[in-house]
């Protein structure tokens, strides 16, 4: 009698369990349905950033209206490492220490969390801003959008549960900066800003220019020539191509043996040009142009705040005060050569970004520049596809103390889906915020990236109908 009570109480859990197992697996499939159904998103919304999942292409407008973002509020745009296309879809927080994303306050990111045990065995979602366990709890859904930006650095953390309420990945981050909101809407402008000149490089092959003006149909106010103190000397020979149609001769003046190790240049150190080593050189070269006769800038030491030449200023025993007593014992050799116009060009971006290496720091003084400029290259360093405004807003806004024009002398923008966009964007809306840049410098060479204008038919259709 016993042993069969026992037998039927075993056949009761057994049942009880079996039960209970069905239920826990019911209600984690309808969970993670009902999550969907409440952003009211299709099955392509979600998608994995990984290498084995089917890649899906989203359509921005479309999903921009299941997830309520309004039309006229901007979604930020980030390439996902291995996925081909580029999604709308920002923050996929499954990889998120490899970028910083930046935005205007008043933009919209949308945030998607993937988690280990997709698709069926999700319980849980949580996102909080600051930090992970006590932050401020922004949403509980899978996917969520948030436009209420103010002007920040903000941590946005990601976690998830399994149904037994067992945290299933490690608490991940995406941090955002969040830069000031224009005023009032930006307008579309059709058309090159008037008050602007350009130029391009094109190479150092005696037809590259015609080939450029050929493939375009434009004609460039101003050409780029480098010019290396270990191998060239003034390049006389360019007077057809640039002096006689009335365009300016922009020297890179680079103080570097081309043919030798960047690192074994104590020829062209600041200690040589200090000691009198190279005044042949530089009296000679100031001479030819001044014979010469065109409009030349003159850009020695470019990029000066960069850590790949070695006249950058934080390398070995350099510094800004040893670069501003070069500059000015350069600067004296051309006091009488009234056709040239010193630059003054650091990168756009320190590398490093130390306080040490600040490119005001190596400022010569208003009487030893003329002309104050930028180099910068749309490259996705940032970790994303950025305009022209987030690039150059900072250092185009520390470059209007000094008083003086100022240029982007060398720019572009990598290969990409993108790139007839960000020229269109560049050019016909960004460059008028900044009524203060007088022209900007196109390198055009197909080097560390595929920078040329041609390097799809959308972006060279693009600068053809903007370019004047």
């Amino acid at each position: 009698m016993i042993s069969r009570n026992i037998a039927i109480i075993i056949m009761i859990l057994i049942i009880v369990t079996y039960a209970h197992l069905c239920f826990v697996y019911k209600k984690t499939e309808t969970t993670t349905k009902i999550d969907q159904s409440t952003h009211n998103l299709p099955e392509s919304i979600y998608i994995f950033a990984s290498s084995s999942q089917p890649e899906k292409k989203i359509d921005n407008e479309k999903s921009q209206s299941l997830l309520n973002v309004p039309k006229n509020i901007n979604t930020t745009k980030i390439e996902i490492p291995k996925l081909s296309e580029v999604l709308y879809m920002t923050s996929r927080i499954i990889r998120p220490d490899w970028a910083i994303t930046k935005i205007v306050s008043g933009d919209s990111v949308i945030f998607e969390g993937v988690s280990d045990g997709e698709p069926l065995s999700i319980y849980e979602y949580e996102w909080r801003e600051g930090n992970c366990s006590t932050g401020t709890l922004l949403s509980q859904n899978k996917s969520f959008s948030k436009t209420d930006w103010k002007p920040g650095t903000y941590k946005v953390f990601f976690r998830s549960k399994d149904q037994y309420r067992y945290w299933t990945t490690k608490c991940e981050h995406r941090t955002v900066i969040v830069l000031d909101q224009i005023s009032k809407p930006t307008p579309k402008y059709n058309t090159f800003p008037s008050w602007m000149s350009w130029g391009v490089f094109v190479g150092w092959q005696p037809d590259a220019m015609d080939k450029f003006e050929k493939l375009t149909g434009k004609n460039p106010n101003m050409e780029v020539v480098f010019v290396h103190w270990g191998n060239d000397k003034f390049p006389k020979d360019y007077d057809e191509r640039i002096k006689n149609k009335n365009r300016t001769m922009v020297i890179f003046w680079e103080a570097v043996n081309y043919n030798k190790n960047y690192n074994d240049q104590a020829e062209f150190s600041y200690e040589a040009v200090l000691s009198g080593k190279l005044d042949t050189y530089f009296s000679e070269f100031a001479s030819d142009a001044k014979a010469y006769g065109g409009e030349i800038i003159l850009a020695p030491y470019s990029e000066f705040n960069g850590n790949w030449f070695p006249w950058s200023i934080t390398t070995g025993d350099n510094s800004p005060a040893k670069m501003i007593a070069s500059w000015k014992h350069i600067h004296s050799f051309f006091k009488n050569v009234p056709n040239v116009k010193f630059a003054w060009v650091p990168n756009n971006g320190s590398v490093p970004n130390t306080t040490e290496n600040d490119f005001t720091l190596a400022y010569p003084g208003s009487e030893y520049v003329d002309i104050v400029g930028l180099d910068g290259f749309n490259d996705m360093s940032s970790g994303s596809y950025d305009g022209f405004d987030i690039m150059f807003r900072e250092s185009l806004t520390k470059l209007k103390i000094y008083n003086k024009p100022i240029y982007i002398l060398s720019m572009a923008s990598m290969q990409s889906k993108q790139k007839a966009e960000w020229i269109k964007q560049t050019f016909t809306v960004d460059m008028y915020k900044y009524q203060e840049l007088r022209g900007w410098i196109w390198f055009n060479e197909n080097k560390e990236k595929d920078w040329r204008v041609n390097s799809d038919p959308a972006s060279l259709e693009a600068f053809i109908e903007i370019i004047p």
